[in-house]
């Protein structure tokens, strides 16, 4: 018998929404949904993912980012501060003047007109600007450098406006290289600000981020003595919400039954159900979301190793 060859199906929010309203028995043999139905539903449902959010690591939620520091700067507000998921390097290919807005670069084919660019000045700051133009070696800003950088100087560029928002930081590593990245300490707010002197300047080993404001702001110790220093961080983003019946969830399929079920008991005071149904609709959104969460988690190989009493 052959199959289909298709191992995700496409299920949009208004086939949940049926699917959960179908366990309050309303939309059955037939019956037509409202619109006012559905658009309630998706409320209720908006509101249960971002409560979920709250409830641990999701594995389709976790991402990569990137923070570019400021020479002597200890805070950086996710507001304002350069960050990126993805970003692309390259080198000055010649020493450049101060007041210099043609930048020789030793590659461009990864550089696109209105990237972010940063080029790292002598100072041992970046020179943040956009790409305005390119030919195929250079590339031409809006404003000048403005200070000398040296040739060979790092040159950095990432898609403006691109990077995903904060949820929750699980982890931070100081960036030294390409290729060599080094973890760093994530601590408490309260071993941060128990910091005698955080202005010290020097190599980042510590760092705290601070999520009690939107988009949060992360705090490094000791402040960096140079912007060549990055620092990379894993960090849940937020699960996207539901703006149309017809959009797809944002979670993977195997997380579809227990948002049917979680969403039909959430769904109860509102539209109600027999007694005995909603019991049935409880006991199986407790175990369709133990379920998903049980599987939502990383395995690894478990080594054991013998010693000697």
């Amino acid at each position: 018998m052959p199959t289909s060859g298709t191992y995700t199906p496409t299920i949009t929010f208004n086939d949940i929404a049926e699917e959960a309203l179908d366990q309050l028995q309303l939309g059955e043999d037939g019956e037509t949904l409202s619109g006012s139905m559905l658009e309630r539903a998706r409320k209720t449902a908006n509101f249960m993912l971002k409560s979920w959010a709250a409830q641990g690591i999701h594995l389709w939620t976790q991402t990569e980012g990137s923070l570019f520091l400021v020479k002597g700067q200890a805070e950086y507000d996710f507001a304002t501060a350069k960050l990126a998921n993805t970003w692309k390097e390259t080198t000055t290919s010649a020493a450049e003047a101060l007041g210099q807005a043609t930048i020789s670069c030793t590659s461009t084919a990864d550089i696109n007109v209105d990237d972010v660019v940063g080029i790292l000045l002598d100072t041992k700051d970046f020179h943040w600007s956009t790409v305005q133009s390119k030919s195929s070696t250079t590339i031409t800003l809006p404003t000048p450098i403005p200070s000398a950088a040296a040739s060979g100087a790092m040159v950095v560029t990432y898609v403006a406006s691109s990077f995903i928002p904060v949820n929750r930081i699980t982890q931070v590593r100081r960036r030294e290289s390409s290729t060599y990245e080094i973890p760093v300490n994530f601590e408490s707010r309260e071993d941060y600000f128990s910091l005698p002197d955080r202005s010290t300047e020097g190599t980042p080993i510590q760092a705290y981020f601070s999520r009690q404001e939107p988009p949060g702001t992360m705090y490094i110790w000791p402040t960096p003595s140079t912007a060549s220093i990055s620092m990379g961080f894993t960090y849940e983003r937020p699960i996207q919400v539901i703006d149309n019946a017809g959009d797809e969830l944002d979670v993977p399929d195997y997380w579809h039954e227990a948002i049917i079920y979680n969403l039909a008991k959430r769904l109860i005071p509102k539209f109600g159900c027999s007694m005995g149904r909603a019991q049935m609709i409880t006991n199986m959104a407790i175990e369709t979301l133990d379920l998903a969460l049980g599987f939502d988690t990383e395995t690894y190989p478990i080594t054991m190793v013998m010693r000697n009493a």
